[in-house]
């Protein structure tokens, strides 16, 4: 009896060996398609093929009877990350579950060719849809948003929501995922007010490591960033630790921002000089103009001109041959040697303009002025204004 055991336990063996799964797979796929259905997506590590058979995906693995996978009729838990502050500051990874039939997500306009393998577990689809754009006011415009969906074998009833386009890490057979929050929740966390300071921009983001059975396993730094400011930095969870800290997060984002700010006000500022100047002319091109005089005072006295020179001095406006309603009056002077003129130009301005008080001189300025007179050498100005220094 035990010789007969012996015997048929190695024709068992024997025909095993002799069994070429890949052969089958490639039979039972060319076996769909002449039926008509659509492969999705095939394992040859794990032998098994899904197919769509109509509002359906279907499921053989060779071993055992086909069997639907998910199907249009398909009631499915679906779980959402979201993240979280405690009163005092301290960040934290929420889920949220919903009930949901995945014909309105991925069983309509084809939309199972979003189907895709990640790994021998792990199933990805897109759900994509369009809402009106509520900033439209002709209501014509649409919002199209792509949702990601994350499905494994080993968890048959639920789906994830997935925040970044889902991806497995082969070695550590895990995906990554993140959740995001405005940086406001947390100053409303620990302060009870949705501002702080200044902090009143810019999104924390956390990632963190999923495993086959929906499991988070591994929370990894935690993201700050304002696109307005291009303002980057990253944290620590123990920088969280207490509600101090968590204060202290907020006055060193604080700080970056306002650092931020003046840079690009000053960038700003650089800019518009630089415009300004291009627009403006110089003492060297309005002197070139009047060499013709009768042209020159045609086309600019009594006119409204933009000059950048460099101002040597300013002045009270009250002099005998100063001219009246005006508190100060700029100069700069032309060069002269034993009576000729050597370089330079000589210029005057009257201006009621506090703002040419507070410079420092000599200063490069743009100033936009009338021309009231005007030569070669010398030109004098009214009304004169401070545009950029």
């Amino acid at each position: 009896m035990k010789k007969i055991n012996f015997i048929f336990l190695i024709l068992l063996l024997f025909q095993g060996c002799g069994r070429n799964v890949q052969k089958d797979l490639e039979n039972i796929i060319a076996d769909y398609q002449q039926q008509g259905k659509r492969i999705v997506m095939t394992s040859k590590e794990k032998h098994f093929v899904i197919y769509q058979n109509e509002n359906a995906l279907w499921i053989n693995n060779l071993d055992e009877p086909e069997r639907i996978l998910l199907s249009s009729d398909s009631i499915m838990t679906k779980i959402t990350f979201t993240m979280g502050f405690s009163k005092n500051g301290m960040p934290s990874i929420e889920q949220s579950y919903d009930q949901i039939k995945l014909e309105k997500y991925v069983f309509q306009d084809h939309m199972t060719s979003n189907f895709r393998l990640l790994d021998d577990n792990t199933i990805a689809f897109t759900h994509q849809y369009s809402e009106p754009n509520p900033w439209d006011p002709d209501g014509e415009d649409e919002i199209v948003w792509k949702d990601e969906y994350v499905y494994y074998l080993s968890k048959p009833d639920t789906v994830f929501f997935s925040r970044i386009s889902p991806k497995i890490d082969i070695l550590q057979n895990t995906r990554q995922d993140k959740v995001g929050l405005y940086v406001n929740y947390l100053a409303q966390a620990i302060d009870g007010s949705f501002s702080y300071g200044s902090v009143d921009g810019g999104i924390f983001e956390w990632n963190f490591d999923i495993n086959e059975y929906g499991q988070i396993v591994q929370t990894n730094e935690i993201e700050y960033h304002n696109e307005e400011t291009d303002v980057s930095m990253n944290f620590y969870l123990s920088d969280f630790s207490s509600k101090i800290q968590a204060q202290n997060v907020l006055t060193k984002i604080e700080k970056a921002l306002d650092i931020s700010f003046r840079k690009k006000i000053e960038e700003e500022r650089k800019e518009q000089i630089n415009s300004l100047i291009e627009e403006s002319l110089t003492l060297e091109e309005l002197s070139e103009i009047f060499a013709n005089p009768i042209k020159a005072k045609k086309e600019y006295i009594g006119k409204t001109i933009t000059i950048s020179c460099k101002l040597e001095a300013i002045k009270e406006a009250n002099g005998f041959f100063d001219k009246n309603g005006y508190k100060y009056k700029i100069c700069c002077f032309a060069l002269e040697a034993f009576g000729e003129w050597i370089d330079g130009y000589d210029l005057v301005g009257y201006t009621n303009d506090e703002n040419f008080v507070d410079l420092s001189y000599p200063k490069k300025v743009v100033v936009k002025a009338i021309l009231t007179s005007g030569t070669r050498r010398k030109f004098e100005f009214k009304d004169c204004e401070l545009l950029a220094w």
